[in-house]
């Protein structure tokens, strides 16, 4: 026996001269086995990119989650799902470089048994309305939500000037994804309540007047018409595009025999038929899929009335309600005639730049490959150690704390540390520089953005002192082993880092290093190295919370920057505890073999180890990551065998008990 809802959506141009959201609505199943999926995706990266973006993120997930239907684990079917959508955009991005930079912001809602369960990625809203309290359900991924939360959990950020709180800090764009929100266990729902599933358009009218029209309207179709009308009726300078979904839960089950009509039926719609974009996206009846592509093409609406199962804008009588100017929307009769989609048109030119620019390419190739550009570090701005603000000193102060005396009070006095020192080595010649990194506790992980994929949950982890190379091991040190074990020798500077190492090579450096100085060292664990990095910030990069200019070796680290391979250690600034390159450059292995998370990873310091291991951990970005991906707590994995021009290593050392 299945839920009964009524279901209705639309949405609205605004001030914008492209519709790039995209919606979708689908019953999934039948019987007792029934489902609902909600999709609304909110495209981004200029016209009609954004489209393709939102139209393919919408056609994947519902693809996805309808070939895993009905679903035991629904918050890990959802968060592949969006997994899966990212792909695809990285997918086409690679294919078409015309088309990068496009992206969405992404919420999925799947309805079964009686439960709700939801993914969403950005700053779209998904709000439950129940006995009178409008609630938001979701998470907001934007820079001014992130700000709050670090308020509400006592450690304020002081804004970063000229950045706006409706930045995006999360988005699908086949880069990593930054912060998923997806609850494992879901919402019970009752009879009586609605959902308001929508892009950020609707901020326009803010949380109060959205309650007081949800709460004045006794359809779905009413709620959506009068919510779009609101936005416009607000009048708001270059007006976003607004998409709303409404869900009404009626309670009770309906007949589930096997002739009972489906959502489509009453147009002649196919099962899986896709409105505004190419292919299904499943074998599921689709209710309606929008996307303002074309005119007359924006919005769709499906509808359950408690009496009958179809999709009559939720009367009983089938009467159509007058629209409201300026909202679009498909009623079921006006399906089989909607117009043809833009988007193979806009392909088919995107095709055509692609051939034009791999021609360039190839005759660029063609020719010798230039060498790389000379570093010009007087080019890049703010190379001055910045100043800490007073809660970044009180970060400093906290995170690296003494030993606690017997009643519990935490000394005043640190051990005085070894000064910074190389190790000589038997076979002539010096080890990497090493700094001694003070006894200490931290949060690791970055539980306050949320929770970010591999990077929760949050713990805290107590580490005794220890050392580490303040630079990345570079090729000049790396080649005295090479020479000892007759391996290859790393071409470039001698103070380039050493790359293309793979996780066993690197192990096999630092055990090379403690035969010949007689000193233990080792690969630094995770937690070592996000304590050292991270030198006692708690922002997203030791430096504050903006990626800046001039801070290190990556894509856009500044402007027109973009690297051909890695730089010399030890240009740019050192953090607090005295290390280089702890963001860019290259990525550095460290000991621990890889987990999704931190679910009872050891608190003292030490590595992750498990037997018969094959994938390890590499942190901080290299010269060919985004900037985004240089964040303090931002984790990367690869198989112990791989060799990558990106990957490279920093070594750390036990020091004698102080």
């Amino acid at each position: 026996m299945a839920t009964r809802f009524d279901a209705a959506g639309g949405q609205i141009d605004g001030d914008r001269d492209y519709q790039e959201d995209a919606f979708l609505i689908t019953r999934l199943g039948e019987g007792e086995r029934e489902g609902t999926l909600i999709v609304v995706a909110d495209g981004m990266g200029g016209h009609a990119a954004g489209n393709v973006a939102s139209n393919m993120a919408v056609q994947t997930c519902n693809k996805f989650i309808t070939a895993h239907f009905p679903c035991p684990d629904a918050a890990a079917v959802l968060r592949d799902s969006v997994l899966a959508a990212n792909d695809s955009i990285a997918e086409t991005v690679r294919e078409t470089a015309a088309l990068r930079g496009m992206g969405c912001t992404l919420v999925a809602c799947l309805l079964q048994t009686g439960r709700l369960h939801w993914v969403s990625v950005g700053d779209s809203h998904l709000f439950l309305f129940r006995a009178g309290d409008l609630v938001k359900c979701n998470a907001d991924h934007s820079y001014g939500a992130f700000l709050d939360r670090m308020a509400a959990a006592g450690q304020e950020v002081k804004p970063d000037a000229g950045l706006s709180r409706n930045m995006l800090m999360s988005a699908l764009t086949g880069d990593d994804i930054p912060e998923v929100d997806c609850p494992a266990a879901g919402l019970e729902l009752r009879a009586g309540d609605r959902l308001i599933v929508c892009s950020d358009g609707i901020d326009s009218i803010g949380a109060a007047q959205i309650r007081e029209i949800v709460q004045g309207q006794a359809s779905a179709r009413s709620c959506v018409d009068a919510l779009l009308g609101a936005v416009t009726a607000a009048a708001v300078p270059r007006q976003d595009n607004t998409t709303v979904v409404i869900v009404d839960l009626l309670g009770a089950a309906v007949d589930d025999r096997a002739d009972r009509p489906r959502f489509g039926s009453a147009s002649g719609t196919a099962a899986g038929q896709v409105f505004g974009s190419p292919g299904t996206g499943g074998t599921a009846a689709t209710d309606r899929v929008a996307s303002g592509s074309t005119t007359g093409q924006g919005n769709h609406s499906a509808s359950t009335p408690a009496t009958t199962g179809h999709g009559n804008e939720g009367t009983q009588s089938g009467h159509t309600p007058e629209r409201p100017s300026g909202i679009r929307r498909f009623e079921p009769s006006e399906v089989a005639r909607a117009a043809p989609s833009r988007l193979p048109g806009l392909l088919a030119g995107v095709a055509a730049l692609t051939l034009i620019a791999g021609a360039g390419a190839w005759l660029y190739h063609a020719k010798q490959t230039p060498p790389l550009p000379p570093i010009d570090l007087s080019a890049l701005p703010d190379r001055a150690t910045p100043a800490m603000d007073s809660r970044d000193e009180v970060a400093t102060t906290t995170a690296v704390t003494g030993p606690a005396t017997a009643d519990g009070e935490t000394q005043s006095a640190v051990p005085a540390l070894p000064a910074p020192f190389r190790d000589a080595l038997a076979g002539g010649g010096e080890g990497p520089l090493m700094l001694a990194v003070p006894a200490g506790s931290f949060q690791m992980g970055s539980g306050l953005l949320g929770d970010t994929l591999d990077e929760g949950p949050v713990r805290e982890v107590r580490l005794a002192a220890f050392a580490l190379s303040a630079h990345e091991v570079t090729r000049a040190e790396w080649n005295r082993f090479a020479r000892s074990r007759r391996l290859p020798l790393q071409a470039g500077a001698e103070d380039q880092p050493a790359s293309g190492i793979s996780w066993q090579a690197a192990t096999a450096y630092a055990a090379w290093l403690a035969e010949q100085s007689n000193q233990p060292y080792r690969l630094p664990t995770e937690a070592e190295w996000e304590y050292a990095a991270r030198a006692g910030s708690s922002g997203l990069y030791w430096w504050g919370n903006t990626p800046g200019n001039g801070q290190a070796w990556c894509l856009g680290c500044a402007p027109g920057l973009e690297p051909l391979e890695p730089t010399r250690v030890g240009q740019f600034n050192a953090n607090p505890f005295g290390f280089f390159d702890t963001a860019g450059n290259v990525s550095e292995w460290v000991a621990d073999c890889y987990r999704p998370s931190y679910d009872a990873a050891p608190v003292d310091g030490s590595a992750v180890e498990e037997a018969g291991c094959t994938l390890r951990v590499h942190r901080g970005g290299s010269w060919r990551s985004p900037s985004k991906h240089l964040r303090t707590t931002r984790r990367a994995h690869a198989p112990a065998t791989e060799q990558d021009s990106a990957v490279g290593l920093r070594v750390a050392r036990d020091l004698p008990a102080l």
